[in-house]
């Protein structure tokens, strides 16, 4: 029975060798692509980096708290605004400092440095030499920064910052002045949140 419908096959290739081989490498690229798309599921569920997977964070700021969200869902965004992503990005290096046990606390260190817009010529101060006022600009030549910045579950708790930068005072009639400039910033959402 097996050699009748095999002569049966060989006849119908014969006659029609076109049709014949169309099926076959239809057939070939089902199988070839199957086999493509089971080989790429396989890669891409696999850990890429399983040495440093548990060192690996996924940063999710909540700036709307937890009123903004609907009621049930208790993860925040999975995208960060344009604006967080722009500051963590001018933060030049964030280092995570503790991670609680249950992991749903988080402190992050960040510092960095750039050169400051907010100051130039737009302070003034008085300096009194020799009982004479003299009116001086204060510009901002350089600023470091440090900080410390806390989130529970997606929610910024606490965030503090302290810059130091480097001004020159200049005043009409006096030599340049150079100084240090600190600003201490503190920034607690746990009591918006909790009122």
């Amino acid at each position: 029975m097996l050699n009748y419908y095999f002569r049966i096959a060989l006849v119908s290739f014969r006659r029609h060798w076109t049709l014949t081989l169309l099926v076959v490498v239809a057939i070939a690229m089902g199988v070839a692509l199957t086999m493509t798309a089971y080989t790429v599921l396989s890669v891409m569920s696999r850990d890429p980096i399983s040495w440093k997977s548990s060192q690996l964070f996924a940063v999710q700021l909540d700036n709307g708290g937890p009123r903004s969200r609907k009621a049930g869902d208790n993860e925040p965004e999975v995208q960060l605004t344009y604006r967080d992503a722009t500051a963590l990005l001018n933060a030049r290096q964030v280092t995570v400092v503790s991670l609680s046990n249950d992991g749903h606390e988080v402190t992050l260190r960040r510092e960095g440095s750039g050169v400051g817009e907010g100051l130039d010529g737009k302070r003034t101060i008085t300096i009194k030499r020799d009982g004479k006022d003299f009116a001086a600009k204060v510009q901002l030549l350089k600023t470091r920064w440090s900080g410390y910045s806390v989130y529970r579950d997606g929610i910024l708790m606490s965030d503090e910052l302290l810059t130091t930068s480097d001004v020159v005072a200049v005043a009409p009639g006096l030599a340049s002045i150079p100084g240090k400039a600190r600003q201490y910033v503190l920034m607690n959402a746990a009591s918006e949140i909790a009122g």
